[in-house]
Formats: structure tokens, C-alpha cells, sequence
């Protein structure tokens, strides 16, 4: 029996428009008779996944950026910063790097400067709560004042795919950090070893659910692993072809709302 069910935002759960699926509440409505939880998993910041999802504010367990952090009912409940000397190195890195925008990321605050202005739209959409700063590296100055960066990502805001600009270049950085290529726009580095998977895993754990009782649905590589290590792992028909070959199941794509079409067919077949 399916106990927990993950879920990716953009692409996945929400249509092409970034909107719910119309039948969203009827099918929480029955998650929770079945005494199933829920649990969005996004490379968006946490306000962001509030933001959007604030009637379930008690319900929801939110992971955001990518695993690297974790809340329920507003409580952190874990996070996985990047030492300081790291992020430094990226930052001077990438804010050289042509049609690069970096973006450090706080659990509930990102940072930016002033290049950034004309792209605010962009930002928008992904971290609701995002401050503008003379100098990143004042962020990495001062942990205390402006929390603990756990991600950094980086957009090609002004045009160009991230497989052009930053995903091939920010590779340098690896092993030491983990680079993934979160969109077709955005490129994520964070500690190597955390992802949504690993936080998706610990979290069913703080829940008293086993793996084999999880699912989860994705459709970038940024899933991957959460979406290889639950007990049913499901890619939407849209998504990336390297995710789609190790899912153990397909759905209808984001368009159709083909998350919400799964778990109520599971919630029909008693599989929930």
C-alpha cells in the first residue's frame, strides 16, 4: 500500500500554465481518507511552494531546492548547506560566466543583485522571497544575518538553454559539488550525495513509512533519484528520456494532469 506519494512541481504536477490540476482538492480530499500524506518536491524555493499550496499548510510536508531542505508545518526539519569557501568559488565563477545569473539560495530567502532587475518575472515564479543585494559574497560573509546557503542556481535568464551556457561550464566543479541540470533555464549546484531522493527517503522515515510504501512522480533529471529509490517510481509521459527508462511506471503528461490521474486511479484500484 502507497502511504506517501513525492511529487516534482513544474512539468510534472502543475500544467504548462504553472496552475493545479482542476481536480487537485477532490483528490487530497481522498488522499487523506486513506490516511495517505502528500508531499511536493520541487527545486522551488519553500515560500514558493507555500505560496501556492497555502490551504495545505498543515498537511503538506514541503521538500524544496532540490532535497537540500525540508519543512512541515513551518518548522525546518532538515538542510544541507554549502561551506562558505565553496559557495565563494562558484559565485566569483559563475557571475563572469556570459548570460549566467546566479541565485544563492537560503531555505526561505534567495539572493540576487541588481543584473538580475529585468528578469524579476523569472525570478517570480521560483522564490517568491528573493532580496536584492550589492554582492553576493556578502551572503557568504555573514551566515547569521542571511542564513546558510544550500543551493545555487543559475538561470540563463536573457536567452540560451543551460546545455549552451552554464550546465557544461559549471561542471568544473565537480566532484566536489554536485551540478545538475534541474531545466532547459536553470542549472542547480549543492552538496554532492543530497537530493530530492535522499531527502524523500529521510523524510518517510521521520513519518514511519518505508520506502517500498512511497511513490513518486517527476520529470526531469533533477527526480532521478527520488523517483529510482521509492517503491514506485513514475515519470510523466513528457518527461526527460533518461528518466523515463528507469521509471517503473508512465503517467499521462503534466498537460493531461497525469499526476492526479494516477493517484486516483491507484485510489480506485485500491493500491492506496
Amino acid at each position: 500500500m502507497i502511504k506517501l506519494i513525492f511529487t516534482d512541481m513544474d512539468g510534472t504536477l502543475l500544467d504548462d500554465e504553472g496552475n493545479l490540476p482542476p481536480d487537485f482538492d477532490a483528490t487530497i480530499s481522498r488522499l487523506k481518507e486513506r490516511g495517505c500524506r502528500f508531499c511536493p518536491a520541487s527545486g522551488r524555493q519553500y515560500t514558493a511552494l507555500v505560496n501556492q499550496m497555502k490551504d495545505y499548510f498543515d498537511d503538506f510536508a514541503f521538500i524544496s531546492e532540490n532535497g537540500t531542505c525540508a519543512f512541515f508545518q513551518g518548522r525546518e526539519l532538515f538542510s544541507y548547506p554549502i561551506p562558505g569557501e565553496l559557495v565563494r568559488e562558484v559565485v566569483r565563477f559563475a557571475d563572469k560566466l556570459p548570460g549566467a545569473y546566479p541565485v544563492l539560495c537560503a531555505p526561505t530567502v534567495a539572493y540576487v543583485t541588481e543584473k538580475w532587475r529585468p528578469y524579476t518575472a523569472a525570478m517570480d515564479k521560483f522564490f517568491t522571497h528573493h532580496e536584492f543585494v550589492e554582492d553576493l559574497e556578502q551572503v557568504v560573509d555573514d551566515p547569521e544575518k542571511y542564513g546558510q546557503v544550500v543551493k545555487i542556481a543559475t538561470s540563463v535568464a536573457a536567452g540560451g538553454t543551460t546545455m549552451e551556457i552554464t550546465y557544461p561550464a559549471l561542471r568544473r566543479f565537480e566532484p566536489r559539488l554536485q551540478v545538475i541540470h534541474s531545466s532547459d533555464f536553470w542549472t542547480d549546484i549543492q552538496l554532492p550525495g543530497y537530493n530530492k531522493g535522499t531527502a524523500a527517503l529521510r523524510l518517510a522515515g521521520m513519518f514511519g513509512v518505508r520506502p517500498e510504501e512511497c511513490a513518486a512522480f517527476g520529470d526531469f533529471m533533477n527526480d532521478y533519484e527520488m523517483v529510482r529509490d521509492v517503491g514506485l517510481g513514475v515519470a510523466v509521459e513528457n518527461a526527460y528520456a533518461g528518466l523515463k527508462e528507469i521509471a517503473g511506471c508512465i503517467a499521462p503528461p503534466n498537460y493531461e494532469y497525469g499526476v492526479t490521474r494516477t493517484i486516483n486511479q491507484w485510489l480506485d484500484e485500491g493500491i492506496i
